[in-house]
């Protein structure tokens, strides 16, 4: 109960970007980039659009990642299966960005 009663307010705070990376982070002072596993701070930390909002995309948590800059900046125009599976093909993408694409198509 406290769970989603915390998972509320924090997502009346996520507003902005910064408020959106700090619901991403979670209680955690570290995560990792979704594209390429490195261990980001909450400084280093973009947000990232799984489906960009050009392309009809919102930005609600759940079309949201964690990304380095470098993976954000180079992702461009690529769809995230294609730049996930680029980065690490031996890997399955997060299942939640799996379950959000599924409802799209």
């Amino acid at each position: 109960h406290f769970d989603r009663v915390l998972r509320k307010k924090l997502k009346k705070k996520a507003t902005n970007n910064r408020g959106r990376k700090r619901f991403l982070f979670g209680a955690s002072l570290e995560a990792s980039c979704t594209y390429c596993a490195v261990r980001l701070t909450f400084e280093q930390a973009t947000v990232d659009h799984v489906l960009p909002v050009s392309a009809g995309g919102s930005n609600q948590l759940h079309n949201l990642v964690l990304a380095c800059e470098p993976c954000n900046r180079t992702r461009g125009v690529l769809d995230f299966l294609t730049f996930f599976k680029r980065k690490r093909p031996d890997e399955d993408p997060p299942e939640r960005v799996l379950v959000m694409l599924s409802r799209r198509r």
